[in-house]
């Protein structure tokens, strides 16, 4: 807008707000301003799973290989397509949901089986699943994919089983190829006006939670992270914008028979069952020289600490943010200054890897 525009809508300003007949038209505003009042008289947060997952947004499951992810999603699933409770957390509706199935393939339907043995029903026919491959780069096979679902009667919740398959030949570390992944992910939630649910992989260093580049955690409006010590899983709410973080659940892996093979062997899955009692366990002792360093510099620091129950800590446990530990530490390293943040951090992750160290959202403590 040219400086002559800004100075003749300055000029006629009071005609307009009198009501007199504008002398030429102004184009709908592009922005509108709201009052407290008015907010508050704004519909409250809807929720697929309450407290947990958003009816509508972005939302990521992650975990390390091996620690059930991709079960915990199935569970979550079809709750979400039956209502009720979900780990205590309210389900208010059934969702129509679509799964898309790119990994682990084989042993998917064995999976369903073993849920329906499990809770003696039917898998909920509003789950759906999809078997053909997707590129989530690939701004065409997205629009086919929604075009498919859309035929179908469309969906409340789409998940990406996993983000790695979705995404064949991306660089996840890169800035570009995140952001076309996200963008495409962002397109499909807005077609289907509900939530878009994608399961991913951590990263070898488990403090820093899923894998990949930053934009992706940060684009999420929440993050469920699976995690598994001994035989303890656990499902932690790592993020939530519209609720409370670090909420922690214990689960465990029941192994459940689902036919025979033909050589009458029989044929297993595994279901989730909620385990949230309370494990007692002995204190382990860090391993090697750079964790026993760093453990013995860090416990004054944790005695001195005021910070308790920060993330999925327990309440009574002081806390230490991880990069403030790393700069407390750094120096007792004996090695070239510009490696020793890097071998404090291989110690912490370490430690928290052989349950000496507990860690979620940033934060670290003493188990």
């Amino acid at each position: 807008m040219s400086l002559e525009s800004i100075e003749e809508m300055q000029m006629f300003r009071p005609r307009l707000v009198e009501g007199a007949p504008p002398i030429f038209d102004l184009p709908p505003p592009r922005f509108t301003l709201f009052t407290a009042e008015q907010l508050g008289e704004m519909p409250p947060q809807e929720w697929a799973i309450r407290g947990v997952l958003p009816a509508e947004g972005l939302a990521a499951i992650v975990g390390p290989s091996g620690s059930a992810k991709s079960f915990v999603m199935l569970d979550l699933a079809a709750k979400m397509a039956e209502a009720g409770t979900w780990f205590g957390h309210g389900v208010a509706r059934v969702h129509q949901v679509v799964i898309l199935v790119l990994e682990g393939e084989a042993g998917f339907r064995k999976r369903v089986i073993a849920w329906e043995v499990a809770k003696g029903r039917p898998f909920p026919k509003a789950v759906k699943f999809v078997f053909d491959p997707l590129d989530l780069q690939d701004r065409g096979d997205t629009m086919a994919l929604a075009e498919a679902v859309l035929a179908d009667g469309g969906c409340d919740v789409l998940v990406v089983d996993t983000l790695n398959r979705a995404a064949p030949g991306a660089d996840e570390n890169s800035s570009a190829d995140t952001s076309r992944i996200l963008e495409n992910a962002k397109e499909l939630q807005v077609i289907f006006g509900g939530l878009v649910l994608i399961v991913h992989h951590t990263g070898k260093d488990l403090t820093r939670g899923m894998r990949g580049h930053s934009s992706m955690h940060a684009a999420m409006d929440a993050v469920v992270e699976v995690s598994r010590t001994g035989d303890r899983r656990e499902w932690t709410l790592a993020k939530s914008k519209d609720d409370i973080d670090g909420k922690v659940h214990g689960f465990a892996l029941e192994v459940v028979e689902v036919g025979e093979d033909v050589t009458g062997d029989p044929i297993t899955s595994c279901v989730i069952r909620v385990n949230d009692a309370p494990v007692e366990k002995a204190p382990r002792a860090p391993k090697g020289p750079n964790q026993k360093i760093v453990y013995d510099a860090l416990a004054p620091h944790f005695r001195d600490s005021g910070k308790f129950g920060k993330a999925e800590a327990p309440a009574t446990r002081p806390c230490l943010e991880i990069e403030h530990a790393i700069d407390l530490v750094k120096d007792r390293m004996t090695v070239e200054p510009k490696r020793r943040r890097e071998r404090v951090q291989q110690a912490i992750t370490g430690m928290v890897a052989s349950g000496v160290l507990g860690c979620s959202g940033g934060w670290i403590w003493l188990i």
